[in-house]
Protein backbone atom coordinates (compact mmCIF):
# COMPACT_ATOMS: atom_id res chain seq x y z
CA UNK A 1 0.00 0.00 0.00
CA UNK A 2 1.98 3.27 -1.15
CA UNK A 3 2.17 6.56 0.54
CA UNK A 4 1.18 9.89 -0.79
CA UNK A 5 2.76 12.54 -1.21
CA UNK A 6 0.00 14.83 -1.93
CA UNK A 7 -3.96 15.55 -1.34
CA UNK A 8 -5.48 14.98 -4.67
CA UNK A 9 -8.64 17.00 -5.43
CA UNK A 10 -10.78 15.11 -7.39
CA UNK A 11 -13.89 17.11 -6.37
CA UNK A 12 -13.92 18.81 -9.79
CA UNK A 13 -15.76 15.08 -11.28
CA UNK A 14 -18.15 15.64 -8.68
CA UNK A 15 -19.27 19.33 -9.46
CA UNK A 16 -19.17 18.29 -13.12
CA UNK A 17 -22.27 16.19 -12.54
CA UNK A 18 -24.04 19.45 -11.89
CA UNK A 19 -24.36 20.44 -15.86
CA UNK A 20 -27.68 19.77 -15.62
CA UNK A 21 -28.90 22.31 -12.89
CA UNK A 22 -29.90 25.67 -14.00
CA UNK A 23 -27.23 28.23 -13.75
CA UNK A 24 -28.57 29.77 -10.48
CA UNK A 25 -28.67 26.24 -8.53
CA UNK A 26 -25.48 24.92 -10.13
CA UNK A 27 -23.25 27.59 -8.47
CA UNK A 28 -24.57 27.23 -4.92
CA UNK A 29 -24.73 23.59 -5.35
CA UNK A 30 -20.65 23.87 -6.64
CA UNK A 31 -19.72 26.30 -4.32
CA UNK A 32 -20.60 24.16 -1.38
CA UNK A 33 -18.48 21.76 -2.22
CA UNK A 34 -14.85 21.94 -0.54
CA UNK A 35 -11.59 21.13 -2.46
CA UNK A 36 -10.49 17.70 -1.13
CA UNK A 37 -7.49 19.57 0.85
CA UNK A 38 -10.23 21.13 3.04
CA UNK A 39 -12.14 18.00 3.67
CA UNK A 40 -11.48 15.70 6.59
CA UNK A 41 -14.85 13.47 5.50
CA UNK A 42 -13.37 13.07 1.99
CA UNK A 43 -9.85 12.31 3.46
CA UNK A 44 -11.61 9.93 6.14
CA UNK A 45 -13.50 8.24 3.70
CA UNK A 46 -10.73 7.71 1.09
CA UNK A 47 -8.88 6.42 4.08
CA UNK A 48 -11.66 3.87 5.28
CA UNK A 49 -11.99 2.21 1.73
CA UNK A 50 -7.51 1.39 2.34
CA UNK A 51 -8.39 -0.03 5.62
CA UNK A 52 -8.06 -3.34 5.65
CA UNK A 53 -7.50 -5.62 8.94
CA UNK A 54 -9.63 -8.62 8.03
CA UNK A 55 -8.43 -11.08 5.38
CA UNK A 56 -11.62 -13.20 4.64
CA UNK A 57 -13.83 -9.84 3.22
CA UNK A 58 -13.22 -9.08 -0.05
CA UNK A 59 -10.91 -5.35 -0.65
CA UNK A 60 -11.80 -3.57 -3.46
CA UNK A 61 -9.58 -4.50 -6.52
CA UNK A 62 -9.03 -0.68 -7.35
CA UNK A 63 -9.54 2.97 -6.49
CA UNK A 64 -12.02 3.14 -9.33
CA UNK A 65 -14.49 0.77 -7.49
CA UNK A 66 -15.19 3.28 -4.37
CA UNK A 67 -15.10 6.50 -5.93
CA UNK A 68 -18.33 6.68 -6.07
CA UNK A 69 -18.66 6.14 -2.33
CA UNK A 70 -16.16 9.22 -2.19
CA UNK A 71 -18.72 11.38 -4.41
CA UNK A 72 -21.43 10.54 -1.99
CA UNK A 73 -19.70 12.10 1.02
CA UNK A 74 -18.55 15.28 -1.61
CA UNK A 75 -22.40 15.50 -1.97
CA UNK A 76 -23.47 15.44 1.30
CA UNK A 77 -20.20 17.70 2.69
CA UNK A 78 -22.18 20.18 0.36
CA UNK A 79 -26.09 19.69 2.02
CA UNK A 80 -24.80 20.24 5.03
CA UNK A 81 -22.79 23.46 4.00
CA UNK A 82 -26.09 24.90 2.42
CA UNK A 83 -27.96 23.92 5.24
CA UNK A 84 -25.75 25.03 7.66
CA UNK A 85 -25.82 28.58 5.93
CA UNK A 86 -29.57 28.62 5.56
CA UNK A 87 -30.06 28.14 9.26
CA UNK A 88 -27.62 30.02 10.57
CA UNK A 89 -26.54 32.56 8.36
CA UNK A 90 -27.95 35.47 6.18
CA UNK A 91 -26.34 34.73 3.29
CA UNK A 92 -29.53 33.53 1.05
CA UNK A 93 -31.80 36.83 2.70
CA UNK A 94 -34.02 37.02 -0.41
CA UNK A 95 -36.82 34.59 -0.68
CA UNK A 96 -35.82 33.92 -3.73
CA UNK A 97 -32.27 33.09 -3.22
CA UNK A 98 -33.23 30.83 -0.17
CA UNK A 99 -35.45 28.52 -2.34
CA UNK A 100 -32.31 28.20 -5.14
CA UNK A 101 -30.13 27.04 -1.65
CA UNK A 102 -33.19 24.92 -1.15
CA UNK A 103 -33.53 23.28 -4.13
CA UNK A 104 -29.36 23.13 -4.31
CA UNK A 105 -29.43 21.61 -0.83
CA UNK A 106 -32.14 19.16 -2.47
CA UNK A 107 -30.38 18.34 -5.26
CA UNK A 108 -27.15 17.63 -2.73
CA UNK A 109 -28.91 15.30 -0.82
CA UNK A 110 -30.36 13.54 -3.43
CA UNK A 111 -26.76 13.12 -5.53
CA UNK A 112 -25.33 11.88 -2.62
CA UNK A 113 -27.37 8.34 -2.91
CA UNK A 114 -27.24 8.46 -6.81
CA UNK A 115 -23.69 8.09 -6.07
CA UNK A 116 -23.94 5.13 -3.44
CA UNK A 117 -26.17 3.57 -6.14
CA UNK A 118 -23.09 3.46 -8.78
CA UNK A 119 -20.88 1.62 -6.59
CA UNK A 120 -20.17 -1.58 -7.87
CA UNK A 121 -20.46 -3.76 -5.08
CA UNK A 122 -22.90 -6.30 -4.05
CA UNK A 123 -26.76 -5.76 -3.27
CA UNK A 124 -26.17 -6.69 0.26
CA UNK A 125 -23.23 -4.05 1.21
CA UNK A 126 -25.22 -1.32 -1.31
CA UNK A 127 -28.05 -1.79 1.45
CA UNK A 128 -25.64 -1.01 4.06
CA UNK A 129 -24.29 1.68 2.32
CA UNK A 130 -27.81 3.08 1.66
CA UNK A 131 -28.37 2.31 5.89
CA UNK A 132 -25.43 4.68 6.76
CA UNK A 133 -26.10 7.22 4.92
CA UNK A 134 -29.51 7.63 5.59
CA UNK A 135 -28.60 7.46 9.55
CA UNK A 136 -26.56 9.80 9.06
CA UNK A 137 -28.34 12.30 7.24
CA UNK A 138 -31.00 12.07 9.90
CA UNK A 139 -28.81 12.13 12.29
CA UNK A 140 -27.51 15.87 10.60
CA UNK A 141 -31.01 17.20 10.22
CA UNK A 142 -32.16 16.51 13.61
CA UNK A 143 -29.19 18.19 14.77
CA UNK A 144 -29.73 20.86 12.72
CA UNK A 145 -33.22 21.46 14.46
CA UNK A 146 -32.31 21.14 17.92
CA UNK A 147 -29.27 24.04 16.76
CA UNK A 148 -32.50 26.30 16.07
CA UNK A 149 -34.58 25.32 18.92
CA UNK A 150 -31.73 25.75 21.61
CA UNK A 151 -30.32 29.23 20.04
CA UNK A 152 -34.32 29.84 20.30
CA UNK A 153 -34.44 29.49 23.78
CA UNK A 154 -31.26 30.68 24.18
CA UNK A 155 -28.56 28.13 24.58
CA UNK A 156 -25.51 28.07 22.41
CA UNK A 157 -24.75 24.47 20.62
CA UNK A 158 -21.62 23.92 19.28
CA UNK A 159 -20.87 24.61 15.41
CA UNK A 160 -19.16 21.19 14.71
CA UNK A 161 -22.32 18.64 15.60
CA UNK A 162 -23.19 18.41 12.20
CA UNK A 163 -19.85 17.77 10.93
CA UNK A 164 -18.45 15.45 13.35
CA UNK A 165 -22.03 13.38 12.53
CA UNK A 166 -20.85 13.64 8.72
CA UNK A 167 -17.19 12.61 9.66
CA UNK A 168 -18.70 9.90 11.33
CA UNK A 169 -20.88 8.37 8.14
CA UNK A 170 -17.70 9.32 5.98
CA UNK A 171 -15.60 6.83 8.11
CA UNK A 172 -18.40 4.34 8.07
CA UNK A 173 -18.92 4.28 4.36
CA UNK A 174 -15.34 4.18 3.36
CA UNK A 175 -14.95 0.94 5.94
CA UNK A 176 -18.40 -0.54 4.95
CA UNK A 177 -16.98 -0.38 0.91
CA UNK A 178 -14.13 -2.10 1.71
CA UNK A 179 -15.63 -4.58 3.72
CA UNK A 180 -13.90 -4.15 6.98
CA UNK A 181 -15.19 -6.07 10.51
CA UNK A 182 -18.06 -4.00 12.65
CA UNK A 183 -15.25 -3.72 15.14
CA UNK A 184 -13.00 -2.25 12.43
CA UNK A 185 -15.84 0.40 11.31
CA UNK A 186 -17.00 0.82 14.62
CA UNK A 187 -13.28 2.20 15.75
CA UNK A 188 -12.84 4.04 12.53
CA UNK A 189 -16.35 6.17 12.99
CA UNK A 190 -15.46 7.11 16.61
CA UNK A 191 -11.48 8.30 15.32
CA UNK A 192 -13.19 10.27 12.36
CA UNK A 193 -15.83 11.73 15.06
CA UNK A 194 -13.38 12.65 17.26
CA UNK A 195 -11.08 13.94 15.58
CA UNK A 196 -13.53 16.65 14.10
CA UNK A 197 -14.73 17.37 16.80
CA UNK A 198 -10.99 18.69 17.76
CA UNK A 199 -10.39 20.49 14.68
CA UNK A 200 -13.73 22.56 15.71
CA UNK A 201 -12.15 23.23 18.93
CA UNK A 202 -8.69 24.39 17.95
CA UNK A 203 -8.54 27.54 19.35
CA UNK A 204 -6.22 28.90 17.21
CA UNK A 205 -8.14 28.65 13.53
CA UNK A 206 -10.36 25.90 12.98
CA UNK A 207 -9.67 26.23 9.22
CA UNK A 208 -5.93 26.05 9.09
CA UNK A 209 -5.94 22.89 12.03
CA UNK A 210 -8.27 20.93 9.37
CA UNK A 211 -6.05 21.88 6.69
CA UNK A 212 -3.29 19.83 8.59
CA UNK A 213 -5.03 16.67 9.45
CA UNK A 214 -6.40 16.62 5.99
CA UNK A 215 -2.96 16.69 4.55
CA UNK A 216 -1.64 14.24 6.60
CA UNK A 217 -4.28 11.81 6.38
CA UNK A 218 -4.19 11.70 2.50
CA UNK A 219 0.00 10.73 3.54
CA UNK A 220 1.60 14.14 2.78
CA UNK A 221 5.20 14.11 4.18
CA UNK A 222 4.98 18.28 5.20
CA UNK A 223 3.12 19.33 7.54
CA UNK A 224 1.74 22.66 6.11
CA UNK A 225 -1.17 23.38 3.56
CA UNK A 226 -0.19 23.25 -0.07
CA UNK A 227 -1.43 26.63 -0.33
CA UNK A 228 1.85 27.26 1.35
CA UNK A 229 0.64 29.16 4.12
CA UNK A 230 1.70 29.21 7.82
CA UNK A 231 1.91 26.25 10.04
CA UNK A 232 -1.27 26.08 12.12
CA UNK A 233 1.12 26.70 15.16
CA UNK A 234 2.77 30.04 14.09
CA UNK A 235 1.52 33.56 15.73
CA UNK A 236 0.25 34.79 12.28
CA UNK A 237 -2.27 31.62 12.31
CA UNK A 238 -4.11 33.73 15.07
CA UNK A 239 -7.73 34.57 14.32
CA UNK A 240 -8.14 37.97 14.43
CA UNK A 241 -12.10 37.45 15.28
CA UNK A 242 -12.28 37.42 18.78
CA UNK A 243 -15.77 35.82 18.35
CA UNK A 244 -13.97 32.91 17.22
CA UNK A 245 -12.01 32.34 20.40
CA UNK A 246 -13.21 31.91 23.80
CA UNK A 247 -14.13 34.33 25.76
CA UNK A 248 -12.11 34.80 29.35
CA UNK A 249 -9.87 32.30 31.63
CA UNK A 250 -12.72 30.13 32.30
CA UNK A 251 -14.07 29.83 28.87
CA UNK A 252 -10.45 29.01 27.80
CA UNK A 253 -9.87 26.22 30.53
CA UNK A 254 -13.33 24.52 29.61
CA UNK A 255 -12.07 24.90 25.86
CA UNK A 256 -8.92 23.27 26.55
CA UNK A 257 -10.39 20.71 28.49
CA UNK A 258 -12.67 19.62 25.73
CA UNK A 259 -10.72 19.69 23.08
CA UNK A 260 -7.68 17.02 25.25
CA UNK A 261 -10.77 14.79 25.95
CA UNK A 262 -11.94 15.18 22.06
CA UNK A 263 -8.12 13.62 21.36
CA UNK A 264 -7.77 11.66 23.90
CA UNK A 265 -11.11 9.65 22.35
CA UNK A 266 -9.34 9.38 18.80
CA UNK A 267 -6.32 8.02 20.54
CA UNK A 268 -8.46 5.67 22.07
CA UNK A 269 -10.37 4.47 19.16
CA UNK A 270 -6.71 4.37 17.32
CA UNK A 271 -5.89 2.21 20.32
CA UNK A 272 -8.33 -0.15 19.41
CA UNK A 273 -7.49 0.15 15.29
CA UNK A 274 -4.09 -1.01 16.41
CA UNK A 275 -5.30 -3.75 18.19
CA UNK A 276 -7.19 -5.42 15.23
CA UNK A 277 -4.45 -4.78 13.20
CA UNK A 278 -2.07 -7.02 15.31
CA UNK A 279 -4.54 -9.95 15.83
CA UNK A 280 -5.48 -9.61 12.07
CA UNK A 281 -4.42 -12.50 9.68
CA UNK A 282 -3.13 -10.19 6.82
CA UNK A 283 0.31 -8.98 7.03
CA UNK A 284 -0.15 -6.15 9.82
CA UNK A 285 2.74 -4.38 7.87
CA UNK A 286 0.56 -2.94 5.01
CA UNK A 287 -1.93 -1.32 7.68
CA UNK A 288 1.33 0.45 9.44
CA UNK A 289 1.13 3.81 6.98
CA UNK A 290 -2.15 4.27 7.71
CA UNK A 291 -2.30 3.70 11.21
CA UNK A 292 0.72 6.15 10.99
CA UNK A 293 -0.90 8.64 9.74
CA UNK A 294 -4.03 8.69 11.80
CA UNK A 295 -1.60 9.19 14.86
CA UNK A 296 0.09 11.74 13.56
CA UNK A 297 -3.67 13.53 12.86
CA UNK A 298 -4.34 13.88 16.22
CA UNK A 299 -0.97 15.41 16.82
CA UNK A 300 0.59 17.71 14.67
CA UNK A 301 -2.27 20.19 13.94
CA UNK A 302 -2.75 20.69 17.47
CA UNK A 303 1.16 21.49 18.77
CA UNK A 304 2.10 23.96 20.62
CA UNK A 305 -1.59 24.05 21.59
CA UNK A 306 -1.84 21.21 24.01
CA UNK A 307 0.85 19.63 25.83
CA UNK A 308 0.54 16.21 24.07
CA UNK A 309 2.91 13.13 24.73
CA UNK A 310 3.80 10.80 22.27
Amino acid sequence: MSEHTTTRDESGSTRRSFSNLSPSVRTIASDAIPTDDRSIPVALCRLGTELRLESDRPHPKSHRSTAPVVDAIRSLEGYVVVRRELLETERYDREAMRDTAVLASDFLHAKAYESIAETPLTRRRLLELYRIATDGSTAISTQFLARVANESAGGVEHDGTPFETLSETAAALGTTAAGTSDETRAAFERYGRELTAACHRHPLSIERSQRVAVEILAGSTSTEPTDGRERVTDDTARLTDDGDRPNGEGDRLAASSSLEQHLASARTSLDRLRELNRSASVSSAQNQPILSRLERATRIPFENVLEIDD
